[in-house]
């Protein structure tokens, strides 16, 4: 994204606003801002970078300043074609980030699964601790019943 101005009440601050708001409106990320030299914020180098941002001086009288102008342009498009690259790398990313998904989704399956499974152990553990009452019950009235017969059996 370009601006150019030659607007004597642009202050790099300012043009940086400018910037901030053409890249939001234009959903760039690279943003190259031109002065005319006619209104050159003082103490301005003809080409600085500023993070996402190019500010160039130029002048449109002057022929050898279009180097400048070429310059910023160069230092924009690098960094566009960096910051595609760091894209592109993050990317690769995705395939790891797909796989994890996929994984904590075979996971969670699982889980459901074994809650299933403890919540049948849990129901079914009443029916057959009272299966395990009645039959030692049962035992114990056997067990007297069989002394009883053992006992009488030997009176006579």
């Amino acid at each position: 994204m370009v601006e150019a101005k030659e607007d004597a009440t642009y202050s790099l601050a300012k043009a940086k606003e400018e910037l901030e708001t053409a890249r939001k409106n234009r959903d760039a990320s690279i943003g190259l801002f031109v002065f005319s030299e006619k209104i050159r914020p003082e103490g301005l180098d003809s080409l600085l970078r500023n993070g996402s941002d190019v500010f160039v001086v130029w002048d449109a009288d002057r022929v050898e300043s279009d180097v400048i102008m070429r310059a910023g342009f160069s230092l924009a498009k690098a960094l566009c074609v960096r910051q595609a690259r760091d894209r592109e790398a993050e990317d690769g990313n995705w395939s790891h980030m797909d796989a994890a998904i996929l994984a904590l989704e075979q996971e969670a399956k699982r889980l459901s699964s074994v809650q299933t499974w403890t919540e049948t152990i849990q129901a079914n553990s009443g029916k057959i601790l009272e299966e395990v009452r009645k039959m030692a019950a049962n035992l114990e009235k056997q067990i007297v019943v069989l002394r009883e017969s053992v006992v009488a059996l030997k009176r006579v």
